[in-house]
């Protein structure tokens, strides 16, 4: 059946014999579309989006008030079509503070907890404390991740960073 695709059994790897060599580490995650797009954009807005709507959401990002080194979305970001990595980290950064205040507060441990997982995974590096942080952030989203459903902006019965 390979064969219909153009593909060929190959039961000796060219990589199998060299020493110190596990080719699944040289697979490296996407970051744009796996967390700012995928996690951030496409989980987390969406879902502070459908509790707190599309035209608060906006209000809030147009109030932000002009600082060195942060975008001001001056029409909000319902407006904007084409998303960059900039625009999803430029709304990353201010994104917890604009939700304090209009999502119940488990709701904000749980952006914490998804924005501090994704940064995390962001190191060039890691050691036995950054590990460690990437669990804990884990665990708190798993730990309130339930006010997802309870407010019924999430239709999946079992959420896991990893399926997202």
């Amino acid at each position: 059946e390979f064969k219909d695709f153009g593909l060929c059994t190959i039961y000796s790897p060219f990589w199998a014999n060299l020493p110190h060599t596990d080719i699944f580490l040289a697979f490296t995650p996407d970051l744009l579309h796996q967390l700012h797009k995928g996690i951030f954009k496409d989980h987390l807005v969406k879902w502070c989006l459908e509790i707190v709507g599309e035209a608060k959401m906006d209000a809030r990002f147009k109030a932000i008030p002009d600082f060195p080194g942060l975008w001001h979305f001056k029409k909000g970001i319902s407006a904007v079509k084409q998303w960059m990595g900039t625009e999803h980290k430029q709304m990353q950064h201010v994104f917890v503070g604009l939700l304090a205040g209009t999502v119940p507060s488990q709701v904000l441990v749980v952006a914490r907890a998804i924005l501090e997982f994704s940064y995390f995974t962001q190191l060039p590096t890691h050691t036995s404390n950054t590990l460690q942080f990437l669990k804990n952030a884990l665990a708190v989203f798993h730990a309130n991740k339930d006010i997802l459903h309870k407010l019924e902006v999430c239709e999946h019965s079992h959420i896991t960073v990893t399926n997202l």
